[in-house]
């Protein structure tokens, strides 16, 4: 009877030291959260670049295919203006 009260309270010591240890341990559970939030920002993060990527690699497939469409994307981001055109400013 005494052999086993006492194995059960070694079992029970032993349970309540590796329960503290996951939660208030060097690699415990608020570890595991953070890193858990971590990887969801970089997969959000890879997720985004992914699609942007996407969007860059068709702009540049449409340009190099194109070059009214690269005359387009010329004037409207660099404001370039063909030979022999003139800028007009208007006042307000």
């Amino acid at each position: 009877m005494f052999y086993d009260l006492w194995t059960r309270a070694l079992v029970l010591g032993f349970m309540l030291i590796l329960i503290n240890g996951f939660f208030r341990g060097e690699k415990g559970l608020d570890d595991y959260t953070q890193l858990k939030q971590r990887k969801d920002v970089l997969a959000q993060t890879v997720e985004d670049l992914k699609t942007e990527n996407a969007a860059l690699a068709t702009e540049i497939r449409r340009i190099s295919h194109s070059q009214q469409y690269a005359k387009k994307v010329l004037r409207d981001k660099y404001h370039t203006m063909d030979p022999g055109e003139k800028l007009i400013f208007f006042e307000d």
